[in-house]
C-alpha cells in the first residue's frame, strides 16, 4: 500500500509554518512556503542564504515559551502520513505524524 503526506489542521491547530523552522548561525531565517507532496517537504526561505552556508533545518523541535499557559506551547507540526484504514473505526485510517527532527545542511 502506498502512503502519502499530507498538511492536517483539523486535527490540531495549525503550527507557524506548518512546524518547520530554519536558523542559519542561530538565527531565525523566515521561510516563504512550506508545501507537502506525496514524499517530498519543500521548505523555501525569504532569502537564500550564500551557497555553502550552513542552514539548520527542524520540524516540531522548538517549542514556545513566549506562549501563555492554557494554550499550545509546545513544538508540534502539521504534517502526517495517511495511513491504511482502521479496523476498528470505520471510515478512518491510521495516521502516524512526522517525527520532531533537527539537522545542518547547506544552502
Amino acid at each position: 500500500m502506498r502512503c502519502s503526506w499530507t498538511v492536517d489542521t483539523k486535527t490540531i491547530e495549525a503550527a507557524a509554518d506548518k512546524g518547520f523552522a530554519l536558523k542559519v548561525g542561530g538565527v531565525a531565517l523566515p521561510i516563504a512556503s512550506v508545501t507537502v507532496s506525496a514524499n517530498l517537504v519543500r521548505v523555501v526561505p525569504v532569502a537564500m542564504p550564500a551557497a555553502g552556508t550552513p542552514v539548520e533545518v527542524s520540524y516540531a523541535f522548538y517549542g514556545r515559551p513566549d506562549v501563555p499557559p492554557g494554550t499550545h506551547a509546545g513544538a508540534w507540526g502539521n504534517v502526517k502520513r495517511v495511513g491504511p484504514p482502521s479496523f476498528y473505526f470505520q471510515g478512518e485510517t491510521v495516521d502516524t505524524w512526522l517525527c520532531a527532527h533537527k539537522a545542518v545542511t547547506s544552502a
